[in-house]
């Protein structure tokens, strides 16, 4: 799947099939998946559905053991090739001023 293709209500959908799908090969029933992550059985189906808070995805995670999926969100990003060209340039000098004279 080119993720990258995809509308994100595309995706939203995908990761929704993908939480139901990890469920159901566990043989833990919505209700049990819901108890345990302390959220209600229609929040745990709108989650299914890909209409989930953050908060409530990063528990299903947990209680489904797939919370390592969402360490790569918390990796720090890789610097942009743009900026890595800019780093390594030399910096500018900062110009002297001119100084006035003062007639004394």
């Amino acid at each position: 799947m080119n993720i990258e293709a995809l509308a994100d209500k595309e995706i939203a959908a995908a990761v929704g099939d993908a939480i139901k799908a990890h469920r159901a090969s566990k043989g833990l029933t919505q209700e049990e998946v819901a108890i345990e992550v302390g959220v209600s059985i229609p929040t745990l189906i709108a989650a299914e559905g890909g209409k989930v808070k953050l908060e409530v995805l990063i528990g299903i995670l947990r209680a489904l053991g797939n919370l390592s999926l969402a360490a790569a969100l918390m990796e720090p990003p890789l610097p942009s090739p743009a900026i890595a060209v800019q780093s390594t340039k030399p910096k500018a000098q900062p110009k002297a001023r001119a100084r006035s004279r003062k007639d004394d």
